[in-house]
């Protein structure tokens, strides 16, 4: 059955008091792969497992809302993205997949599966995120990215100053 109007789950309540909600973009998650699935780590990235969705900006983090209500809305906070800023994937440039970036995190939370409120789930292991954004300049989008991971972690004095 077709429908014109997909279910979304995102809401602003999935934010931190205080965040703000910036801008959002269709795009493809490649989730990181673990246990069996790790072997296809080895194919391109083309070939890997994918969700399609949209990844929302907002002012202490990033979410990736997927489509399939049965995947769940995940938050990377920007405290725990262990690079200083994000950049373009140089990796998977053969792969016949564009716009795509890449970013290590020690963790990450996953929230309203099936479209469900739940007790949010903290997962608290390393590893490495893959997105390709579908439509949207890749520049512009991680420019915005990059401000903001700098200033959530400037100290509160200097936040208040720009």
């Amino acid at each position: 059955k077709c429908t014109l109007h997909k279910k979304r789950k995102y809401s602003l309540y999935c934010m931190e008091e205080g965040e703000e909600y910036f801008e959002d973009h269709i795009c493809t998650y490649f989730p990181p792969l673990t246990g069996k699935s790790a072997r296809t780590a080895k194919l391109p990235l083309n070939k890997q497992p994918k969700q399609v969705g949209r990844v929302r900006l907002c002012s202490s983090s990033l979410f990736f809302e997927p489509d399939d209500v049965k995947f769940p809305v995940i938050k990377f906070p920007f405290k725990n993205i262990k690079e200083r800023a994000i950049r373009p994937s140089e990796e998977h440039a053969g792969s016949g997949v564009v716009n795509v970036f890449t970013f290590p995190i020690n963790g990450h939370v996953t929230m309203l599966k099936f479209g469900q409120v739940n007790p949010h789930v903290q997962i608290r292991e390393p590893a490495t995120h893959t997105f390709s954004l579908t439509y949207g300049n890749l520049n512009e989008f991680l420019t915005t990215v990059n401000s903001l991971l700098g200033l959530s972690r400037a100290d509160y004095s200097s936040r208040r100053e720009t």
